[in-house]
């Protein structure tokens, strides 16, 4: 597992300010996710940026996510385009270039330890995470219903959630032209994974992972009491 892509492209709608510049420990969570990649193996990090938020001088790009990133590594970048939505384009935008299998992080989420096993190059495999107790909302997670990943609507408070990363395999690049959009010309990463004819579903707790992610402010402290 050489290849990792961070999704950085998000634009904390829900956040007061940029989650991606939230410093836990003086470090973002995209250094972390960068630092993890490193630590299990990464030879390649690839990262997508929002269009929205990078400016260049023909020569170079600028973005403040990717001068913390040159602190951790020597990503390559793609830019999601403006018009363009969801944690699926920001994944197809690397067809052409990303011809291998692929560790996929989010940008918004700490990740720590290491990778379980993952011996099928022909699996797609994805991490869950089960809640015993019902939550009072759930905009954060996707819920798995009979082994499919549904994003929305939000409506299962409890329950087993996709959360953590995937591993794409290699053959997913030539299925990822056929996924149909939204209305809003939008898709997610959620497509891509129900989109795999093989794909298993691994329990984050029965791994050597720490995991969590932030969407709302409140959820800061989560991440730094993870730090502790």
């Amino acid at each position: 597992m050489s290849t990792f892509l961070i999704l950085a492209g998000g634009a904390s709608t829900r956040f007061d300010g940029d989650k991606l510049a939230e410093r836990f420990n003086g470090m973002t969570l995209p250094q972390y996710c960068a630092k993890f990649a490193l630590a299990n193996g990464a030879e390649r990090i690839c990262v997508t940026l929002s269009e929205r938020q990078v400016y260049t001088d023909g020569i170079a790009f600028f973005h403040r996510i990717l001068d913390d990133l040159h602190e951790v590594c020597e990503p390559e970048i793609a830019l999601q385009p403006a018009e363009r939505y969801g944690t699926g384009v920001a994944v197809s935008i690397w067809q052409q270039r990303i011809m291998e299998d692929v560790v996929i992080l989010f940008g918004d989420n700490f990740y720590s330890g290491t990778l379980p096993m993952m011996p099928s190059s022909e699996t797609l495999y994805y991490t869950t995470v089960t809640r015993s107790q019902s939550q009072m909302q759930n905009l954060q997670l996707a819920a798995v219903i009979d082994d499919f990943v549904i994003e929305k609507p939000h409506s299962q408070l409890r329950g087993r959630f996709f959360a953590g990363f995937i591993k794409m395999p290699a053959q997913m690049w030539n299925v990822l032209p056929g996924l149909r959009t939204s209305s809003r010309n939008e898709y997610e990463v959620t497509d891509i994974i129900n989109s795999a004819e093989r794909r298993v579903a691994i329990d984050l707790s029965e791994t050597y992972m720490i995991w969590d992610s932030i969407t709302y402010a409140s959820d800061v402290e989560r991440i730094q009491n993870l730090l502790m």
